[in-house]
């Protein structure tokens, strides 16, 4: 019984691999692009548990005077975006 080929059986055709000077500029580009988007999630989350903390103290807080001056430029850390 002879097998059917569909549009994936290309075993006859080679791989064309590119493995020029540009095409592995373009992939340090992407590397390096990916490593600034992990730092910066992993600075954004330190932010948030941040504001996340100091909010629960402001809750906390038994006066408003207690958490207004301790707490009054809570949101400096967004100021780092």
């Amino acid at each position: 019984m002879a097998q059917e080929k569909d549009e994936f059986d290309d075993d006859d055709v080679p791989a064309q691999v590119d493995k020029s000077e540009a095409t592995s500029a373009e992939l340090a580009g992407f590397f390096k692009e990916v490593e600034q988007l992990k730092n910066s999630m992993e600075d954004i989350g330190e932010n948030i548990a941040s504001i996340k903390s100091l909010y629960g103290e402001l809750l906390t807080a038994t006066s408003t005077e207690q958490g207004k001056g301790k707490y009054c430029g809570f949101l400096v850390p967004l100021a780092n975006f």
